[in-house]
């Protein structure tokens, strides 16, 4: 039914204002404690449309137009606190509806067990000092909001496994047998670059020892090689390492080379610069 404002039925005095809004609350997780803030008991000092005065809260805040949630929470952390949070690493707890009789707020509850700093009080006329709790010895007088988001931290099973989400190219490390002792570092050259390496040397060490058939390995070889997005060679050339090769060209992939300085460091180089093994550089169009 349509109600008709000028009718004498109809009072704007009789209209109620709601509030409504989304917000952020950051639970910064440390050595199995938490991280609350104590608000002033002053209605007019701890300003909260959810009437959070006198109670111990986590960090956080509402989102302002236009700002993405992640960026809110960073902002609120970093304006309450001085903590500075890595908001690529924050995982989402709940999203709740924190409901009073005038009050609708969604509240988005993120963990965040990455960041740098010691908290300060840094807005005192609203949050007092800031305290970390045993998850097991919690204050009574906690913001409601804050206090769901533990209740729902608590209840699931976590890993910081689980926070961790980005998605990172997958890059196949290609040697030769001589160069054996440099897998580790090939490895930890690759992580460093921000990818996902995988390896024959790295999967099955040397052919298992030869404890089975080498064209078992082989083939399960071709299948990380499938998986992967990239292949980088380092080293000189082998007719295994070309092998490699041949198979991710033909599936069009990115190759890229890599030389050997001393006993660790690593250059990229181009395939013109790239050393074979064995009399194999009648191959080098292969590249």
């Amino acid at each position: 039914m349509q109600i008709n404002k000028y009718s004498s039925n109809y009072s704007f005095m009789e209209m109620k204002k709601h509030i409504t809004g989304v917000g952020i609350g950051v639970m910064l997780l440390k050595n199995n404690k938490i991280l609350l803030g104590l608000r002033n008991a002053d209605p007019k000092k701890a300003d909260s449309e959810l009437h959070g005065e006198g109670t111990w809260t986590m960090p956080g805040g509402k989102i302002n137009f236009g700002e993405k949630h992640k960026d809110a929470a960073y902002r609120e952390v970093l304006e309450e606190t001085e903590i500075r949070i890595n908001k690529e690493k924050l995982r989402m707890i709940c999203v709740n509806d924190d409901i009073l009789s005038d009050v609708h707020f969604v509240t988005i509850g993120y963990l965040c067990t990455d960041f740098k700093g010691e908290a300060k009080v840094k807005e005192p006329e609203e949050i007092l000092k800031w305290k970390w709790f045993d998850l097991d010895k919690i204050p009574e007088n906690i913001y409601f909001p804050s206090k769901k988001i533990i209740e729902r931290y608590s209840s699931d099973f976590f890993h910081p496994a689980l926070a961790l989400t980005q998605k990172n190219k997958i890059i196949f490390i290609a040697m030769s047998k001589h160069m054996f002792y440099f897998r580790r570092h090939a490895v930890k050259y690759v992580v460093e670059q921000g990818y996902t390496p995988i390896s024959q040397y790295g999967t099955f060490d040397y052919f298992l020892l030869d404890t089975v058939d080498r064209d078992l390995i082989r083939n399960a070889n071709n299948n990380l090689l499938r998986i992967s997005d990239e292949l980088w060679v380092f080293g000189p050339v082998s007719d295994g390492v070309l092998a490699e090769i041949k198979l991710v060209k033909e599936a069009r992939k990115p190759v890229r080379y890599f030389k050997i300085i001393g006993s660790k460091d690593i250059e990229e180089i181009s395939k013109d610069e790239v050393e074979f093994e064995n009399n194999l550089e009648k191959y080098k169009n292969e590249l």
